[in-house]
């Protein structure tokens, strides 16, 4: 997903690092995949590559596990990219739920549903990039896709560590983000004791990597500067 936005940092080093169950990283004997799990095996490339204080860009799941990391290791910075650091409500943990039970019986009703949902634009680009995706996903085992539901479901409140490492994070929020609507965020800010900066993709969803990719270039130069 990053690879419209690599080219922005041709003087950084980058790792696009598919996290445990996606992608080619391998699966795991596990009841679930935890932030905190996941945090630790992106710890381990990162130890591997000999990497000192890493500016880490997390979209969505990818944010929750980068404030478990935070807690283990040093960071130059970290941008909750269309992500939060609040736990499930109940009713958003219900749903979970429903995920799991819904992938059981038929996984591809389930992609077909859940990735044309993360979009708010609707353009040829955006549906062609929405059947792309939906035929990548199509080879994650069922299992992994449970696993790391489960993760997100039960992953923890991260307020305390938004606020006391508020000068390193940067959250940046899609206007349109029907996963975490912009009011939420709001919220969740003026919770804060410590804010950290904030930014706006305007006329995008969640997936802004696609749908508003020239402001995702932007707004990430910006903060890597």
């Amino acid at each position: 997903m990053w690879e419209d936005v690599k080219t922005a940092f041709p003087k950084h080093q980058l790792l696009l690092i598919d996290l445990p169950g996606h992608g080619e990283s391998p699966s795991y004997n596990l009841e679930a995949y935890s932030m905190k799990f996941m945090a630790e095996k992106v710890d381990e490339i990162i130890k591997d590559r000999k990497i000192e204080n890493p500016i880490v860009i997390g979209h969505s799941m990818g944010g929750y596990v980068g404030l478990e990391l935070l807690k283990i290791r040093s960071l130059r910075r970290l941008i909750l990219f269309n992500s939060n650091f609040w736990e499930d409500s109940e009713e958003r943990i219900q749903n979970r739920n429903r995920v799991i039970e819904v992938v059981q019986k038929n996984k591809l009703v389930f992609l077909n549903e859940a990735i044309r949902n993360l979009f708010y634009v609707e353009n040829d680009f955006t549906s062609r990039t929405i059947q792309d995706l939906i035929q990548k996903a199509k080879e994650i085992n069922e299992l992994d896709i449970i696993k790391s539901t489960k993760g997100l479901r039960d992953r923890l409140n991260n307020k305390e560590i938004v606020s006391t490492y508020s000068e390193k994070i940067c959250v940046v929020q899609a206007e349109n983000d029907p996963i975490i609507p912009s009011e939420y965020m709001e919220d969740a800010l003026n919770q804060l004791t410590k804010k950290p900066k904030f930014y706006m993709i305007e006329n995008s969803g969640h997936m802004s990597v696609w749908e508003n990719l020239k402001a995702t270039r932007r707004i990430l130069t910006e903060i890597v500067s």
